[in-house]
């Protein structure tokens, strides 16, 4: 997503409670999918081997944990919040799995790497001003999309490549027809 600075984020840091603070932003897909790369904005984060990325079906639906393949690449971006700190992007490969086409997820991307002295990380707002977001133990409804990116591939064909595959067959088949009835001309 464009973003531009001064960037907005969202507090993920551990409140009061000592538990994590729960993060979700909905998506739908266009087509059926399968994921194989998620990517995101935020603060920086000293380890980032310590980001836990889970989606869910529904609102207070059981988390789904979504695999790392390797590692999570960080990388500074010229973005800065309203107070001067930098944004990074981030990104990982993931073990694929398949998401259906309609049907809305919540992503959640949690900083597991709490200490006296990491207190958080933020994640970046694509958008402060329209969308929503949940945050919290409830989670509660926040105005906000947050900024992400889901990857990967559609597993089921555009409504324009399915026309292309039957004008392909079409012709095929006329292709067929046509070397039979010309072979049946020549033995006459």
């Amino acid at each position: 997503p464009p973003l531009s600075s001064p960037v907005t984020v969202e507090n993920s840091g551990k409140p009061a409670t000592g538990a994590f603070n729960t993060i979700l932003d909905d998506f739908t897909l266009r087509y059926d999918s399968m994921v194989t790369d998620l990517h995101w904005w935020g603060t920086n984060i000293a380890d980032p081997t310590k980001f836990s990325l889970s989606y869910s079906t529904a609102l207070g639906a059981p988390a789904i944990p979504i695999t790392r393949i390797g590692t999570v690449t960080k990388t500074l971006t010229s973005l800065t919040t309203a107070n001067n700190a930098p944004i990074y992007y981030y990104s990982t490969n993931v073990t694929p799995f398949a998401l259906a086409k309609y049907k809305t997820y919540y992503l959640s991307i949690v900083n597991a790497n709490f200490s006296s002295t990491n207190t958080g990380w933020d994640w970046a707002y694509s958008d402060p001003n329209s969308g929503t977001h949940w945050m919290g133990q409830g989670p509660t409804l926040e105005q906000g999309t947050l900024a992400f990116d889901i990857t990967g591939y559609a597993t089921t064909p555009e409504p324009s490549s399915i026309v292309g595959l039957a004008a392909l067959g079409i012709l095929g088949g006329a292709s067929v027809l046509k070397r039979k009835f010309d072979k049946s001309e020549i033995g006459r």
